[in-house]
């Protein structure tokens, strides 16, 4: 399945963005940050693997964001510019876990590879321990635990923000960023 938005729910010509990921929470996020680029755009999204773990750790979350990232601009020729989205545990310094999206964007016509996080949201270490133990994702297991209320969203109740928005002020930085490379 593919999804096909265009500004202003027109057929456009221009900056073509490819999010390799179905996910609403992703899609809401990468939609709500494109216009912030001043540029017509065209999203499409389209399933790219990441070849990761449900639950991936540390380097294993930005090895799927980039798998996501390249294999939807091979599903999709077209765009030029593709992102994927992986979110993932991390552990810091002091020893505390932080649930982490990485965001990596794919320039195809230079080859070239970007990427960004989202606000860091710190998670318990028992619902970290849980995890390893069976397998699940984080947010799965900290719903189970009565922690938050939403699996796909345990940033709403654990840092009073979403995840779409943390997305949608990662991908802004990028694009940001990118615009800056682009003018050097």
């Amino acid at each position: 399945m593919i999804l096909l938005e265009a500004q202003g729910g027109q057929r456009i010509v221009g900056l073509i963005v490819g999010l390799g990921s179905l996910s609403p929470m992703k899609i809401e996020g990468v939609k709500s940050a494109l216009p912030i680029l001043g540029l017509q755009w065209q999203m499409v999204a389209a399933e790219a693997k990441s070849g990761v773990s449900d639950q991936p750790f540390g380097v294993e979350t930005l090895l799927g964001a980039a798998n996501r990232a390249l294999g939807v601009a091979r599903l999709l020729p077209q765009v030029t510019l593709s992102l994927g989205i992986e979110n993932g545990l991390f552990q810091s310094e002091e020893g505390q876990w932080e649930d982490i999206g990485i965001v990596v964007a794919y320039i195809p016509k230079r080859g070239s590879l970007h990427m960004v996080e989202t606000k860091p949201c710190f998670v318990p270490t028992e619902a970290v321990q849980e995890v390893r133990q069976t397998g699940g994702t984080i947010g799965k297991v900290l719903q189970y635990q009565g922690r938050v209320s939403r699996h796909d969203d345990p940033h709403r109740d654990l840092l009073g923000i979403s995840r779409s928005e943390l997305i949608k002020e990662a991908v802004s930085q990028l694009l940001l960023s990118l615009l800056e490379v682009v003018e050097k």
